[in-house]
């Protein structure tokens, strides 16, 4: 059962962002809108799970505040460098956005960091070495407008997780629906209206050609936090830090070959070495 589990919540978080990148390849406009609705649908999903009563503690919508900021912004910025970069080397990136909250509770929690964490840090460095673009000396081949892009999504998605690590500490795991619910909330507020500030036209564009493909990417985004929530809770006997590796290890994997098979992506042997060691570097963040 846990095996199933983490292959669905793997396939869904990869089609999320298959459906972001095939709506940015096939239309150049509406980002803003059209990131704005997968907000709009992820923030219903919260709504439909809660269970417990819709309950706002005090000061929770700080917490909701800087994390539907820091949410948009990379959420964004993932749009744009899946438009203009490697769906394999993006997710990868991605991936290792959890340093942030491994550095925030060795540096701030005072929590101890095991031998997995430093020895994931150091495959984290080699992967990024391993997986650069060549310099020709004429031309480099990686593209600016991507590196600055992933490189804003994967703090945006750091961040993002401190945040929500800040929350769960404060609130003693409670509120966890409210805080997501408010989040997404702002998310979606902020990101229509710079939409509408940008391009009045964009609303009606988006809704036309993007609302299928944000309508796609919110229910499998539902879906991953449904299942991860199912994997965390413990109910199937299989260790916290164990599926949490596997699932890590196993969307780097998938998204590597949904690269290079379906999307036809092409690769030097020493970057797939580095998505190897960005595997196993995943892997043992995960199990710290």
């Amino acid at each position: 059962m846990e095996a199933f589990l983490i292959f669905a919540c793997t396939c869904t978080s990869i089609a999320e962002a298959f459906l972001v990148k095939a709506y940015n390849r096939k239309h150049t406009r509406g980002g803003f809108v059209f990131v704005a609705f997968i907000s709009l649908f992820s923030m219903f999903f919260f709504l439909l799970t809660d269970t417990g009563g819709f309950l706002l503690p005090e000061g929770l919508w700080i917490y909701s505040l800087i994390a539907g900021a820091l949410y948009s912004g990379a959420f964004f910025f993932t749009y744009l460098a899946l438009g203009c970069g490697s769906f394999a080397i993006s997710m990868l990136v991605l991936s290792y956005s959890l340093v942030f909250s491994v550095a925030y509770g060795i540096f701030f929690l005072g929590e101890n960091a095991s031998a997995f964490v430093w020895v994931g840090l150091v495959l984290v460095m080699i992967s990024l070495f391993l997986m650069r673009e060549k310099w020709d000396g004429t031309q480099q081949h990686i593209h600016p407008k991507w590196l600055i892009c992933i490189g804003l999504a994967f703090l945006g998605n750091g961040l993002f997780g401190v945040v929500t690590r800040m929350q769960q500490i404060a609130y003693r795991d409670a509120a966890t629906n409210e805080f997501m619910v408010l989040a997404l909330g702002f998310s979606f507020a902020a990101l229509l209206l710079l939409g509408l500030l940008k391009s009045p036209s964009d609303f009606p564009y988006a809704v036309r050609h993007g609302l299928p493909y944000a309508m796609g990417a919110g229910a499998c985004n539902g879906m991953t936090n449904l299942v991860a929530l199912l994997l965390v809770s413990g109910l199937f006997g299989m260790p916290v830090s164990v599926t949490s590796a596997i699932r890590a290890g196993a969307k780097t994997v998938l998204s590597f070959l949904f690269s290079v098979f379906l999307l036809r992506e092409r690769f030097e042997k020493r970057q797939v070495v580095g998505v190897l060691f960005g595997v196993a570097a995943i892997v043992f963040l995960n199990m710290q």
